[in-house]
This record gives C-alpha cells, sequence and structure tokens, in this order.
C-alpha cells in the first residue's frame, strides 16, 4: 500500500459540502477524541482537515488532509502529527495520495524540542533527489547522523 494512500469509510450533518461523520468525546472528559469528515463515504474536506485526533488533554494529536479518499494537499503539509505538548513531531507533504514536493523535503520529522530529526525527499511517492542526499538524519544538536541518496526510488 502506498505510504500516502489511506482509506476509511465513515458519515453524519452536512458542513463545507462534506459531511461530519462523528465528533468523539473522551470517556468521563470534555475534551474531544477524534472529529472526522467525509463525503460519500470517503474522508474529505477542502482546505481543512478531514481527520483530527486529540490527546486527553485536549491538545491536537494529529491532523489529515484528504480529498475523496486519499492525502491530498496543495503547498502544505497533508499529515501533520504533534507531541503531547503541541509541538510539531513530523508533516508530510502529499499530492494525489503520494508523498511529493519539489526543492524541498516531503516528510521532515522533528525532535520535541523542534529541531529536524530527519528529512526525506519524494517525487510522486519515490525517495528522489538530484545531486544532494534524498534521506538525512540529524543528531538532536543538528548535526548531520547519516545521509542516503536515491533517485526514482532506487539507492
Amino acid at each position: 500500500m502506498d505510504y500516502c494512500t489511506y482509506n476509511h469509510a465513515l458519515v453524519l450533518s452536512t458542513i463545507y459540502g462534506c459531511r461530519l461523520k462523528s465528533a468523539e468525546y473522551l470517556e468521563y472528559s470534555r475534551f474531544l477524541n477524534r472529529v472526522i469528515y467525509e463525503l460519500n463515504g470517503r474522508l474529505h474536506r477542502v482546505n481543512d482537515p478531514a481527520y483530527i485526533s486529540y490527546y486527553e488533554n485536549g491538545v491536537i494529536k494529529y491532523e489529515e488532509y484528504f480529498i475523496n479518499g486519499i492525502y491530498h494537499r496543495i503547498d502544505n503539509p497533508a499529515i501533520i502529527w504533534y507531541y503531547p505538548d503541541g509541538n510539531i513531531e513530523c508533516e508530510g507533504y502529499c499530492v494525489n495520495g503520494k508523498l511529493h514536493r519539489i526543492d524541498k523535503a516531503a516528510y521532515i520529522s522533528y525532535y520535541n524540542d523542534g529541531a529536524v530529526r530527519y528529512e526525506r525527499y519524494y517525487a510522486n511517492g519515490l525517495l528522489h533527489r538530484i545531486g544532494d542526499p534524498a534521506i538525512i538524519q540529524y543528531y538532536q544538536n543538528g548535526k548531520i547522523e547519516y545521509i542516503y541518496t536515491y533517485g526514482n526510488g532506487v539507492f
């Protein structure tokens, strides 16, 4: 299965041309657990996340952007995961269900302090970067731990 292909079948009240499937609350809590939007049985929401999950403290755990059941968002991450304190844990840029970003990393993971843990460069779902490494992993102090070069998914 493609890294960014994700399919949930879910449905409830109309909001912005899609349907709010559910807004689930944590038991014995006033905080939301997750919010899901869909259209025609597929996760779907234009310009806003279709799937939002929350930690027990009410902080967003992750936001995922879908169009017609596949990860898709132009110029911004389609996948954003957060640490319990609200700092970003990772971001994934997806177009038409595939990790993809021109001239910048398509998948970025962060240490809790905000320092970059690793960057991965993808084109149409394949690890790819011309002239530079497609995978760069960093120590928490910012020094490079290792690099790998890929072209069209080939090491």
